[in-house]
């Protein structure tokens, strides 16, 4: 009844439906919200930059998922 109240196929539908919830949990896991004080404190880790820290270094060192 959704679909045909949007003038969609079944398959559209549901195709359109999977491909916003998907698309909200990669948000979920990229978009955070921090308080004043969580801010400040990200920004001075962001500061520190990744000098030491292997494990970042290599993680971004590697391409993209999508430039694959």
């Amino acid at each position: 009844m959704a679909a045909a109240a949007q003038h969609k196929s079944r398959s559209d539908f549901i195709l359109e439906a999977a491909c916003k919830e998907a698309e909200n949990v990669l948000l979920d896991q990229r978009l955070f919200l921090l308080d004043k004080g969580q801010v400040a404190e990200f920004a001075a880790v962001l500061r520190q930059g990744m000098a030491g820290n292997r494990q970042l270094e290599t993680l971004l060192s590697r391409p993209a998922p999508w430039e694959e």
